[in-house]
């Protein structure tokens, strides 16, 4: 600069005065375009400041396209934020999964002319199309199609019941088989010899049902009918010894394979349930029941299909009174399988006669599920765990053994702990194909 003479007396005057007058001005400057700023920033329309801020997430240049002319600005203005959204893929009268993790509708198809109305919940998840059940059962075994269904449902049971039950989805993701009865005694001694433990229903015969067993008795014996097929052993029982004093077998802990598993083993709540109720919405498969408040009544049209309070006497040497019990003074036990109405998958006895262990360790009802997705697969049990069981047994009422309402009843691994009116079926995890070709259909 022409003053910054520093052989000059008052050059350095001169400097210091023109700093000064520098620096007001660039302050006075910044001041005057932060008020621009901020009185542009006051009157912005909000549509533009939210699409100023959209950014192409699959672009390498992530400022291509902010750069707009005033005229594409213009036409922006009142033009809503691009936010990706799931578009749920739900057809007229489809159902299952809509693709955005959430359920296109639940089936309410009418059923069979023949019953009282009926109503079924049946989604084949594969062509999202809503069915009725199909009876494909032989050699004792029933062929369940994956698919999915309203579970915990109690049409026209609401009052009778006290509350409402929360329904929701379920969706079984593999087919099985499951067995057509609960397991006899017959079937018990073919597998696994004579019983080591005393039952007060031996009396009954060797067409009724195994009872009385702990659920790692049921777990032994699905590995033995595995293994006497060729067929993989789906539970890995560590340190188990047989009790001395009642028969029963006991393991410090067992884990469960996994539903892959092509061997036998315990169905999980959930599919149990698909299996019990064939889909439908009412509690029982021969539609309304009339049971009324006590829940046993020999009127009912539950006794068509159940052995429960109502119609349980029997006279063989071991039967127990329910004197007390509702209005009955009579000797009860368990009866031989297969003497009621099937249901519509061709399954007997899914109500009443012997509670039926599970090989799950939750109620689906108290998880609070939106959707039930293969729920209730347990992988580790220990001498703490408890199992579920469901569909009641011969001294129950009808709300007990009802298996959308079967209330929970768990059975501790506990050594020692064996309920009398306990039993099982087993299932399978097969294909259609696979069950097609041993069935030689």
């Amino acid at each position: 600069m022409i003053c910054n003479d520093p052989s000059s007396g008052h050059s350095h005057v001169v400097s210091r005065v023109l700093d000064r007058l520098r620096s007001a001005w660039y302050s006075l400057i910044g001041t005057m375009m932060l008020l621009v700023l901020a009185a542009g920033c006051l009157a912005a329309d909000p549509a533009k400041i939210a699409d100023a801020s959209i950014v192409d997430r699959g672009s390498n240049q992530p400022d291509q396209g902010l750069a707009q002319s005033d005229q594409d600005q213009e036409h922006k203005t009142n033009v809503e934020p691009e936010i990706w959204q799931c578009v749920p893929t739900c057809a007229v009268g489809s159902c299952g999964y809509d693709g955005c993790g959430g359920y296109c509708d639940i089936c309410n198809t009418e059923g069979d002319p023949r019953w009282d109305k009926p109503r079924y919940s049946l989604c084949d998840d594969k062509s999202h199309q809503c069915g009725l059940p199909v009876v494909e059962c032989m050699n004792g075994w029933c062929f369940i199609s994956s698919g999915s269904f309203l579970a915990n449902s109690a049409e026209g049971l609401e009052m009778l019941i006290g509350h409402i039950p929360i329904s929701f989805p379920a969706v079984i993701s593999r087919s099985f088989v499951i067995q057509q009865t609960e397991v006899t005694v017959a079937m018990w001694e073919e597998t696994m010899g004579p019983l080591v433990w005393e039952t007060p229903f031996a009396a009954c015969g060797p067409e009724c049902p195994i009872s009385g067993v702990s659920p790692h008795d049921a777990f032994e014996f699905a590995n033995v009918l595995s293994a006497s097929e060729g067929l993989e052993q789906c539970y890995e029982l560590v340190h188990c010894s047989h009790s001395a004093a009642e028969g029963h077998l006991w393991c410090e802990a067992a884990s469960f394979v996994g539903p892959d598993c092509n061997g036998y083993r315990l169905p999980s709540e959930m599919e149990w349930e698909y299996a019990a109720s064939a889909g439908g919405r009412h509690p029982i498969w021969l539609g309304r029941s009339q049971v009324g408040p006590l829940g046993c009544s020999n009127e009912d049209i539950t006794c068509q299909q159940a052995w429960y309070c109502a119609n349980c006497e029997a006279d063989y040497e071991g039967c127990l009174s329910l004197g007390g019990y509702h209005w009955l003074d009579t000797c009860c036990g368990p009866h031989p399988v297969g003497l009621k109405a099937p249901n519509q998958f061709g399954l007997f006895d899914t109500m009443g006669n012997v509670w039926e262990l599970t090989g799950s360790d939750i109620p689906a009802e108290t998880a609070m599920l939106t959707v039930a997705v293969d729920f209730g697969y347990t992988q580790e049990f220990t001498e703490v765990s408890s199992v579920v069981s469901k569909g009641g047994g011969w001294h129950n009422d009808a709300f007990d053994c009802y298996p959308r309402l079967a209330r929970v009843a768990p059975i501790t691994l506990n050594r020692g702990f064996v309920v009398d009116d306990s039993g099982f079926r087993l299932v399978r995890s097969v294909t259609y194909e696979d069950w097609t070709r041993r069935t030689g259909r």
